[in-house]
């Protein structure tokens, strides 16, 4: 996720707890005196308590891992797993409605500079003799030079006709 979205996942990560997840669906956390718990996986069927919810040293941020079935991650991935969302964006979505979160809004144009350098590097080093490989059809000399064509910045490929 880009920094748009970073102040949206600090929101949420402020809000959401994992324990709080856990408990809304009748799973009961022990408080280990640490910030953090154990308890039932929810994710397989557990007997015994083998979720650990944890401050993570690095980045001071709560996180979880099941020793018996190896799930692990973040606030974001447990409420991705648990309830069943098909992406992260889906669940920061989610979880910031649920919480009143504002979504963050797109007030510029998705600019891509690593696109644009790279279509310029690309651009340089295509010469008349490369060109003369292409089809006619796919790239018209009229277009040489003027034109960068290719799929949209979205789907991150871009290709460049410049003719010398």
């Amino acid at each position: 996720m880009n920094r748009r979205y970073a102040d949206l996942r600090a929101a949420l990560r402020e809000r959401v707890r994992i324990a709080d997840l856990l408990q809304a669906r009748g799973v009961p956390v022990r408080p280990n005196g640490r910030g953090g718990g154990t308890a039932l996986c929810p994710f397989h069927d557990d007997h015994r308590p083998s979720l650990n919810i944890y401050r993570s040293r690095r980045d001071d941020t709560e996180r979880f891992r099941c020793w018996n079935c190896g799930s692990r991650g973040d606030v974001f991935d447990f409420a991705q797993t648990l309830l069943d969302y098909p992406d992260h964006t889906a669940t920061l979505r989610a979880l910031a409605t649920e919480h009143r979160v504002p979504w963050p809004e797109h007030d510029e144009p998705v600019s891509s500079d690593v696109l644009d350098r790279a279509a310029q590097f690309y651009a340089g080093r295509l010469t008349p003799q490369s060109s003369a490989t292409w089809p006619s059809a796919a790239f018209p000399s009229r277009s040489c030079g003027s034109t960068a064509s290719g799929m949209r910045p979205s789907l991150l490929l871009r290709v460049i006709c410049s003719c010398a």
